[in-house]
């Protein structure tokens, strides 16, 4: 049977290269209107409390207070940290580099594994399929600003996912093996230290795939070192997480209790099914891009079928475990696994739709004496799915400017304000509150009827203040809320 890429023809390669363009252009249109809302991005929520407590701290007593008096998750205090160095401009600019640095490392990460495997049009390939993903990631988040446009989300969620794809390219890379394993261990364990539910997703994917090792026999495999490093990273970082004496204060604050095990068991199964059906159901047409790219990938695997579909059947059963492991951590805190930690499920399903495309390809193909057919029929749905879907996006997502540039505008008007009183040195300040909505989240800003309501004790003691009244305007009772700065920082709100 003629199933392989390289019976594939001339035709069927040009054909290729054009649908694998048109894929790539077509899914980097909405990344690119995302990122052009960028420009009116400032401080909410958490990072005016970040960035006092570094004001008031310095960089390393910072670390060390977080991680005593709040969270474990070291990577991302460390990260937060220091892009508020830089100054709050850099709120603006810090959604297009953690894009371009999620593009690039799931770029370099597939190339790699294309490479490896001996794929024709690997770098085609693994551009089409970091764009499609990272599109279909965003599109996929209902809260889409709080993992792309507010500050402390973008330096928690998507970094973990972008260090954890350099680790797995790593795996594949050829380098000398004592590089491997130390590249693999450092990045896992940095890795682990962006969020809880990541860190579990990461330990899950590596003993997975340590246990897939030794059930094929390939224990002694040149790579199965780099594979325990990548374990011993994750569960080294997993334990720093957990065992700060700061997450018992931010568990305090969570009122629901603590699932047992057969509830929590229960949950994880029920919410992981619903998670998975929903973007079924919702989102037809990326989950379409996503299989039938997976598919075409698919036609132009190596020869070696009854290999390739062994890989891909452990491929598919290891991101379902992955994607089971994701609402563990917060069910067991007795919280909901919110919008913005769904980016790391979300992720996975991704890949899991991929993966069902490159089986159900190889599957097929084996029956089939030609796939010539078959793959200009998948090219073509590729092609068309593309253009069907992404660039309809981008009206979706120009709609959100009139709001986000309201509100950045009014955002300026204030904080030329609020630090023109600090520099006369005045200790009070009243403003209006602004937009409660803008960048597709809700925004926690200047607002609250609690006396010491977190965020805006952060946000006077970011300004060097020691009160602050957020006004409502605009309606028939004009209501004054005062706040007092306490003499000791009060913790940030809780974030998971």
């Amino acid at each position: 049977m003629s199933n392989s890429g390289e019976n594939l023809s001339r035709p069927v390669d040009r054909i290729c290269v054009l649908a694998m363009s048109i894929t790539v252009v077509a899914a980097c249109c909405p990344l690119v209107a995302y990122l052009a809302l960028s420009k009116y991005v400032r401080y909410t929520g958490d990072d005016f409390c970040t960035a006092g407590y570094l004001r008031h701290y310095g960089f390393w007593i910072e670390q060390i207070r977080t991680y005593l008096d709040w969270s474990g998750r070291i990577s991302f205090t460390a990260l937060v940290s220091a892009i508020e160095m830089l100054g709050p401009s850099a709120a603006m600019w810090l959604p297009s580099v953690m894009v371009g640095a999620w593009f690039l490392s799931m770029f370099w990460a597939f190339s790699t594994i294309a490479r490896f495997f001996n794929w024709r049009h690997a770098t085609l390939f693994s551009a089409a399929i970091g764009s499609v993903i990272i599109y279909a990631c965003l599109n996929a988040n209902v809260a889409v600003g709080q993992i792309l446009y507010w500050q402390t989300g973008v330096a928690t969620y998507p970094p973990g996912l972008i260090v954890g794809t350099l680790a797995i390219g790593l795996l594949f890379a050829r380098i000398r093996p004592e590089w491997r394993i130390i590249g693999v261990f450092s990045l896992t364990l940095v890795g682990a230290g962006f969020s809880e539910t990541y860190a579990i997703a990461q330990l899950t994917g590596f003993g997975f795939a340590l246990v897939t090792l030794y059930g094929f026999g390939l224990s002694a495999a040149p790579r199965s070192k780099a594979v325990w490093a990548g374990l011993l990273g994750s569960l080294t970082g997993l334990a720093v997480v957990a065992s700060a004496p700061g997450n018992f204060a931010r568990l305090a604050t969570i009122s629901q209790p603590r699932p047992g095990p057969g509830l929590l068991v229960s949950l994880t199964v029920h919410y992981t099914t619903i998670l998975i059906a929903r973007l079924l159901v919702r989102r037809p047409l990326t989950t379409t891009l996503l299989f039938c790219l997976g598919a075409v990938v698919g036609g132009f695997a190596p020869k070696h079928h009854q290999t390739a579909i062994k890989l891909a059947v452990t491929g598919v059963v290891g991101t379902l475990i992955v994607i089971f492991s994701c609402p563990v951590c917060a069910f067991g805190t007795g919280v909901y696994l919110d919008w913005r930690i769904q980016l790391i499920p979300h992720f996975f399903c991704e890949l899991l739709f991929l993966q069902l495309g490159f089986l159900a390809f190889l599957v097929v193909a084996r029956r089939l004496a030609d796939t010539r057919v078959l793959s200009l029929a998948l090219l073509i749905c590729v092609g068309v799915a593309s253009l069907m879907g992404p660039p309809r996006q981008v009206s979706v997502i120009a709609s959100m400017r009139g709001a986000a540039q309201n509100y950045a505008a009014l955002f300026d008007r204030q904080d030329a304000e609020l630090r023109s009183a600090a520099r006369r040195g005045d200790r009070h300040a009243t403003v209006a509150l602004l937009p409660r909505e803008a960048l597709g989240m809700q925004l926690e800003t200047r607002e609250g009827a609690d006396p010491t309501f977190s965020v805006n004790c952060c946000i006077a003691r970011y300004y060097g203040l020691s009160t602050l009244v957020a006004k409502q305007t605009g309606s028939n009772s004009d209501a004054a809320m005062k706040v007092n700065v306490p003499s000791t920082p009060t913790p940030a709100i809780s974030m998971k």
